[in-house]
């Protein structure tokens, strides 16, 4: 059954899908005759028809299991190459349609990416993922967009001959002419890598100059002082490395600067500093945030996990107090259910031990642990107290963190059983509608101390782990009601 996705998970998905049909549209109305807002809308709703079974298919991919090899195949290699026969075989699909080889290759690696994060965000591919986050920091990102330019450009420029005195030149890029000029194309590749390197300097001094000790440690006018004199200084000094690029040698205007001529102090490359500054700033202040909100998440993480291990240690000990006491008045009196209370002792601390360290555990397994508990109390106080239960049959698939329901009922036992001189009752109810478990247990309380309410370690643990583990997925109610006293407790196991 697929479960419904809200919009906007829909659109979140289907986001990079987007970004390279906005990349395509723009490409191909700059490239147009006469650009125009009724043309740039005619060119989205073309490329977004001829392309939504792509986006269909990338949404299957990202959002279900079965068969994702299959579909995507279909949708990115069988459809595709359907458009491309068609318009070889006729000229007037050819004419009309506007699915081209580059925006094919903008949707499968918008799709590639996306599809990255996902895979490596499974559990078993958690060392490989934290990999790819680093590799996807800011700096590496930025650097990756740098270099991308940089082709580009190289590409654009290579493809006209004697770009910089043919200005301005098409933004095309002409395979024929790059295979011509292979040499060409490399050494304006290295010249605007070293552009993208002199911009990318100014990045990394406000990141880590600015931003980490100016306006961290000075504030706002330190931080506003250092702009200034990094403008200043910086500006003529990068512009005259940009000068010495064999693109600009003998070119008096129409150069690399943004000034456009060869005045290293023109007040417009001071300005592209500036707005350079004034559009990093933001960007790198939004994501220090998300690393520090995550570092902190991390630490939260961490604090939780080592207070929920310190509350399961403590859970053990106590179990094991009670029934120690219990085997050791079985075997003062000799009686001949002590080695039963023995080998039943032994399952019970197998399970605690090795299953109880786990996060999750089969609700089959913790109902079985349940069964061999109640067996073993039944032994000492099966004369004394009526035990009446109720399990569910419950899947395999059901997971529940260990040793979270016995806590509830060896408190009906240490408060109500164990402290009643006269017949008892203890009624224990496991429910399972779904993945929504409910928990009743209800216990005589002793008759001399009615007042008497089940507290302590166990239930004052329980709430803290339910806090833990099940936030906002679970109910607690306790109540004390003519000598019974009756807890309800409601889980929410799905993952």
């Amino acid at each position: 059954m697929i479960r419904k996705q809200p919009i906007a998970d829909i659109l979140l998905k289907l986001l990079p899908m987007f970004a390279a049909l906005a990349i395509e549209a723009h490409i191909r109305l700059y490239l147009s005759a006469a650009p125009s807002g009724r043309l740039f809308t005619s060119i989205i709703l073309q490329l977004l028809i001829e392309s939504s079974p792509i986006f269909l298919v990338h949404y299957l991919t990202l959002s279900h299991a079965n068969r994702k090899w299959m579909a995507w195949t279909l949708g990115f290699v069988l459809y595709p190459s359907l458009l491309f026969s068609l318009q070889l075989l006729s000229p007037t699909f050819n004419n009309w349609s506007l699915f081209s080889a580059q925006y094919w290759l903008f949707l499968v690696i918008a799709n590639g990416v996306f599809s990255i994060r996902l895979v490596f965000s499974n559990q078993l591919l958690a060392p490989y993922y934290r990999l790819f986050s680093k590799a996807s920091s800011l700096n590496v990102v930025l650097t990756l967009l740098g270099l991308a330019w940089a082709l580009v450009m190289a590409g654009i420029f290579a493809s006209v001959v004697d770009p910089m005195h043919n200005q301005p030149i098409p933004p095309r890029i002409e395979s024929d002419q790059l295979l011509a000029r292979p040499f060409d194309f490399v050494s304006y590749f290295l010249q605007f890598s070293f552009v993208g390197f002199l911009i990318g300097l100014v990045f990394l001094i406000n990141r880590y100059v600015l931003i980490r000790h100016l306006l961290a440690k000075q504030g706002l006018l330190g931080f506003a002082a250092g702009c200034l004199v990094l403008i200043v200084f910086i500006t003529p000094v990068f512009a005259q490395f940009a000068l010495w690029l064999p693109l600009n040698s003998g070119v008096i205007e129409g150069t690399l600067l943004p000034s456009a001529n060869r005045n290293i102090f023109a007040k417009d490359n001071y300005q592209f500093c500036f707005a350079l500054l004034f559009i990093s700033t933001p960007l790198i202040l939004a994501f220090e945030r998300e690393k520090q909100s995550k570092a902190l998440i991390e630490i939260a993480q961490q604090k939780a996990q080592t207070e929920l291990q310190l509350l399961q240690q403590q859970i053990n000990p106590h179990f094991l107090f009670n029934t120690l006491n219990n085997l050791y008045a079985l075997t003062l009196s000799q009686s001949d259910k002590a080695p039963d209370m023995v080998l039943q002792l032994a399952n019970l601390l197998r399970y605690t031990v090795y299953e109880g360290q786990k996060e999750l555990v089969p609700l089959v397994s913790e109902i079985n642990y349940i069964r061999n508990y109640l067996a073993l109390q039944e032994i000492r106080v099966s004369s004394q107290c009526y035990v009446r239960t109720e399990f569910p049959d419950a899947p395999t698939d059901i997971q529940i963190s260990p040793l979270l329901l016995i806590i509830l009922i060896e408190n009906a036992f240490k408060h109500g059983v164990e402290k009643c001189k006269d017949e008892c009752h203890l009624d224990i109810r496991l429910q399972l509608d779904r993945n929504r478990l409910t928990m009743h247990c209800a216990n005589t309380l002793p008759k001399q101390d009615k007042s008497e309410t089940q507290s302590g370690v166990g239930l004052s643990n329980l709430k803290r782990r339910l806090a833990l583990l099940y936030p906002n997925k679970h109910k607690l109610m306790v109540e004390q009601n003519n000598g019974t006293y009756t807890a309800m407790l409601t889980l929410d196991l799905s993952q």
